[in-house]
C-alpha cells in the first residue's frame, strides 16, 4: 500500500443538476450559477486491488478487508492521523454480504466460513473505540449473505433453512451483544396472494428507525406474486402493497440482492445490477430512478436531510431530498478526467468516494469530503 498519503485541503467544483420527469428519459435543468467552494478534506492514496473490500466509514475511520487465499484480513484506516491497524484475521473465509448494521460503535456483519464440506455463519462485532473484532453468535442456517438491522440496541437478521422439498423458509431473529438468540413469529395478516399458495418467503428486508419493511414472496401452482409488507418494530403486520407487476416493468428479477428502505422511499437491485429508487405514497408506487449499476449509498444515521447514491464506472452521484423527493445529480470534480468510481460509503454528514484510476493501474484515491446532510 502507498504509504504517501496526506491530509489536504481538496478543491472541487460541484455542478448541480436538477432531476426531474419519468425514470427513464429524464428531463435535467442545469442551474446556471457555477458554485465553487473551497472544503477541507481528507485524500489518500492506496494501491488498487481487486481483493479488498471497503466495508464502512465511521467518522475519520474506514474499515475494509482484504482476501488473502483462504483468509480475509481487516483494517481500520484512520484519515485523521494516517493510521493504517490491523483488526482481525478471519481464516476459512468464504462470504461475506453487503449487509451491515451499527450500533453506537460497534458495527455488526455477517461471514459465512468453511466448516468442512459445510458453510458456517459467524456474527461479527467491529468496535471502533476499542478497535477489536469478536463473534457474537454462530448458526449453520442455510440462509447466506444474511441480511441484518439494528433495533433498540439489537440486532435484527433474515435467516432461512431450506425444508426437504426444496423450499426455503425464512424467519427473524433477534440476537444482542452477548449473542442470546431468539426467533420472532411475525404478526401477520392475510400473508398469501391466494388460497391456493403453497408457499412463502421473505426475500429481503430493511427498516427505517420507525418501521420493518419487507420484499415477500407468494408462490401457487399458477403464479408467483411480490409483495411490499410494512411492519411496525413489534414485528405487528400494518400493509403490503403488490408489486409484482411493477417489478416486472422495470425487468427486476426474483433473485433481489439489495433492499433498502427511508421513510416512504425503497431501492430495489437484483442480482444482475438493475436497480429502481421508488416511492410509495398512499397505496400508490411511483417510479424516481430506473439505473444499471445503480448503488444507494447506506448511511448509519438516522432523520438525515438526503439519501445519496451512485453508478459505478461512472463519476454520477445523486441526492434524492426524502423531504420533497427532489433528485439531483451532482458532479464532484475529483479527477472525474482521469478515474470512476469504484464505491461510495457514508457516515453522517460525509461522503467517502473512493475512485480507481483510468491511466494509472496502480493507483486508487479516496475522497472523505462533506456533503451537507446534517438536518
Amino acid at each position: 500500500m502507498n504509504k504517501s498519503i496526506k491530509k489536504c485541503v481538496v478543491i472541487f467544483i460541484i455542478y448541480i443538476m436538477a432531476f426531474t420527469g419519468c425514470a427513464t428519459q429524464p428531463e435535467e435543468t442545469i442551474i446556471d450559477d457555477l458554485q465553487v467552494n473551497s472544503i477541507q478534506a481528507y485524500n489518500a492514496i492506496f494501491e488498487k486491488s481487486s481483493l479488498r473490500t471497503y466495508i464502512n466509514v465511521y467518522e475519520t475511520e474506514l474499515f475494509y478487508m482484504e482476501i488473502i487465499g483462504n483468509s480475509a484480513d481487516f483494517y481500520i484506516y484512520d484519515f485523521a492521523t494516517e493510521n493504517k491497524q490491523k483488526i482481525s484475521t478471519v481464516s476459512n473465509f468464504a462470504l461475506k454480504g453487503r449487509s451491515n448494521t451499527l450500533i453506537n460503535d460497534t458495527l455488526y456483519f455477517y461471514i459465512s466460513i468453511y466448516n468442512g464440506d459445510e458453510l458456517k455463519n459467524v456474527l461479527y462485532g467491529m468496535n471502533y473505540t476499542e478497535k477489536e473484532m469478536y463473534i457474537v453468535s454462530e448458526n449453520t442456517y442455510t440462509q447466506r449473505l444474511i441480511p441484518i438491522i439494528g433495533i433498540e440496541n439489537q440486532i435484527v437478521a433474515l435467516q432461512g433453512n431450506t425444508l426437504d422439498d426444496g423450499v426455503m423458509e425464512t424467519f427473524f431473529e433477534v440476537i444482542n451483544d452477548g449473542g442470546n438468540t431468539k426467533q420472532v413469529e411475525l404478526q401477520q395478516s392475510d400473508v398469501d396472494c391466494t388460497r391456493n399458495s403453497i408457499s412463502q418467503s421473505i426475500v429481503c428486508f430493511d427498516g427505517d428507525g420507525q418501521y420493518l419493511y419487507s420484499i415477500e414472496k407468494s408462490c401457487s401452482n399458477k403464479d408467483t406474486r411480490y409483495f411490499l409488507t410494512k411492519y411496525d418494530l413489534d414485528f405487528n403486520y400494518v400493509e403490503k402493497i403488490d408489486i409484482t407487476e411493477f417489478l416486472k416493468n422495470y425487468e427486476i428479477s426474483h433473485s433481489i440482492g439489495m433492499f433498502n428502505a427511508f421513510g416512504n422511499y425503497f431501492c430495489i437491485t437484483d442480482y444482475s445490477g438493475n436497480s429502481i429508487l421508488y416511492e410509495v405514497k398512499n397505496g400508490e408506487v411511483s417510479i424516481i430512478l430506473s439505473e444499471s449499476d445503480l448503488e444507494y449509498v447506506v448511511n448509519s444515521c438516522e432523520n438525515l436531510n438526503y439519501e445519496f447514491f451512485y453508478i459505478r464506472n461512472t463519476n454520477e452521484i445523486y441526492r434524492l431530498d426524502v423531504k420533497n423527493g427532489k433528485l439531483e445529480k451532482q458532479n464532484y470534480n475529483l479527477e472525474n478526467e482521469t478515474s470512476d468510481i469504484r464505491c461510495v460509503l457514508s457516515y453522517d454528514n460525509v461522503l467517502l468516494i473512493i475512485k480507481n484510476s483510468t491511466t494509472n493501474d496502480d493507483k486508487e484515491n479516496l475522497y472523505l469530503i462533506p456533503c451537507d446532510n446534517i438536518p
